[in-house]
């Protein structure tokens, strides 16, 4: 099982052309900077992107810089309601499952 995992998260790796940190934007979430820097950098619009959270903080930067958001509810967040997110998921494996899902419909299209 494990090893079916580690190519799922392999897999997933395709979709994230750079990263960031901290020393490229402002002010911490839950300004929108983080997210606004991302979008600026990647070239698409904020409606061509989606944010993927597990805290209030983040949901509220995300949305602030109009990003569809998921996030993922951990049993230390899990009672916040996330209002406001796209998608409230339990598992970070949820996430590689509906991207890849995504992905495979896109291609069939």
């Amino acid at each position: 099982m494990r090893r079916v995992r580690n190519e799922r998260y392999q897999q997933l790796l395709e979709y994230f052309d750079f990263a960031i940190t901290r020393e490229d934007y402002v002010l911490a979430k839950p300004a929108p900077d983080p997210y606004l820097s991302v979008i600026a950098r990647s070239g698409y619009p904020a409606d061509r992107c989606l944010a993927i959270e597990d805290s209030p903080r983040g949901l509220m930067a995300a949305r602030a810089a109009g990003l569809d958001c998921w996030v993922i509810a951990t049993d230390l967040t899990r009672r916040a309601g996330f209002t406001g997110a796209t998608r409230v998921l339990d598992r970070i494996s949820d996430v590689s499952t509906l991207l890849l899902d995504a992905k495979r419909a896109y291609r069939g299209a």
